[in-house]
């Protein structure tokens, strides 16, 4: 890891960079919550791997049913209009902004290498130390999670 970086700022970088994107991506308020462990069946998940001065992993999960009101606020259209494979993209999208915030918060001139966002299979989980954020929005719950690969 390198010295500039420093694991104990994640939680604050993690939680202002989701709270930024979905407001300004999505148009909704995501607020932190105190429990972790919440039920987001059915999910949808994605994750993202960085590289460079700090490596790692950010996974986003999310319940169906907010992934589809996310899409419907970003795009500006109605949700029975939405084909699925535009959800999916979105959820691409706000890992990726999500990761690079939290980078760009944690290290303003560090060097990172995104891979791009995939989905995460059901039942899988990021390998390795993690910390894990719940946020609630209006239609739902989000659940971010940041692994480091040196953990």
């Amino acid at each position: 890891m390198s010295p500039e970086i420093n694991w104990g700022r994640v939680p604050d970088s993690l939680r202002r960079s989701v709270i930024d994107t979905f407001e300004l991506m999505c148009f909704c308020a995501a607020e932190p919550l105190v429990e972790s462990h919440i039920d987001l069946q059915p999910a949808l998940a994605r994750i993202i791997s960085f590289h460079g001065d700090w490596s790692g992993q950010v996974c986003l999960k999310v319940n169906a049913a907010a992934a589809r009101t996310l899409a419907e606020n970003f795009y500006g259209e109605p949700e029975p209009s939405l084909p699925d494979s535009r959800v999916e993209e979105l959820l691409n999208e706000i890992t990726n902004v999500v990761c690079g915030g939290m980078l760009s918060r944690m290290a303003p001139s560090g060097n990172f290498w995104l891979s791009p966002a995939e989905p995460l299979p059901a039942g899988a989980a990021p390998a390795g130390s993690s910390y894990e954020q719940a946020f609630s929005l209006e239609s739902g719950e989000v659940l971010v999670s940041v692994t480091d690969a040196a953990l």
